[in-house]
């Protein structure tokens, strides 16, 4: 079995996931249309269909969901989002660093998707 850099982890299977978390709340909450969702996602209206009905992200969606902080992360990801103040890559960035350093939820999320040989380093992040 191969190590994998946790970047590649990132992209491929934390970020579509975190995508669908911040995707649910602005259609639930905000009241939002698949659509209008997208544009504040900067994603197509096709990824966001693909979220809320769990044919992307969903493997680590329930996952994510039970992790407080990174529910926080996504309302208020999507509350600035909202009043047009947020970027949306700058809370994934956020979120990176946060499973970085913080290893017991690194290792919860990792559990969840079945990566057990992960190479995490803190230098990738500077």
């Amino acid at each position: 079995m191969t190590t994998k850099l946790f970047c590649e982890v990132f992209v491929r299977k934390i970020l579509p996931a975190m995508r669908a978390l911040v995707a649910k709340v602005l259609v639930r909450d905000y009241g939002l249309t698949q659509l209008e969702a997208s544009k504040v996602l900067g994603v197509t209206q096709a990824s966001i269909n693909y979220y809320l009905t769990g044919k992307r992200g969903q493997k680590l969606l329930s996952e994510l969901e039970s992790i407080d902080e990174i529910n926080r992360l996504a309302k208020d990801m999507a509350k600035e989002l909202m009043e047009d103040k947020g970027d949306p890559s700058s809370y994934l960035c956020k979120l990176c660093l946060m499973l970085k350093l913080d290893r017991k939820m690194l290792v919860k999320v990792l559990n969840a998707l079945g990566e057990e040989r992960v190479r995490v380093s803190l230098e990738e992040v500077v």
